[in-house]
């Protein structure tokens, strides 16, 4: 029997040129794959501030005017050890306006990310579904 989970996050949407900043994932049912920098609310916090929290935590960039874009779903089934786990994905999207990129780090490994870079838009290959809408075709 699967395991249910619904997980709602706060994403960035980080562009500049033709690239646009992600982070690569190392766990979960996007092992691997490259995501808009953002993450789940800790209690009491409102997208707003878990957008600044978060897109700081996984990149070091500080930004400071963001705009709403849109709401996102999507649902896949993956496997964590012997357990089928049914995901359910709420994402919450912004397009970061305004960023200071001076801090950046490549480097920062968390909970679940193993560093960042800037992507061309035009190769969505490796990129979450999220990542993916966020970019034009």
């Amino acid at each position: 029997m699967a395991k249910t989970t619904t997980h709602i996050g706060v994403y960035g949407v980080i562009k500049k040129k033709d690239s646009i900043l992600l982070i690569k994932k190392s766990r979960g049912p996007y092992k691997n794959l490259h995501d808009l920098p953002g993450g789940r609310l800790e209690p009491g916090e409102t997208f707003e501030r878990t957008l600044v929290r978060e897109i700081q935590e996984e990149t070091g960039i500080i930004h400071q005017k963001w705009t709403f874009i849109d709401r996102m779903n999507h649902h896949c089934s993956f496997s964590q050890g012997d357990q089928c786990i049914d995901f359910h994905h709420i994402g919450h999207i912004f397009m970061i306006d305004e960023f200071d990129d001076s801090g950046m780090n490549f480097h920062i490994c968390s909970e679940d990310v193993d560093g960042c870079q800037w992507w061309p838009m035009s190769n969505p290959i490796q990129f979450t579904p999220f990542a993916k809408q966020c970019c034009p075709p």
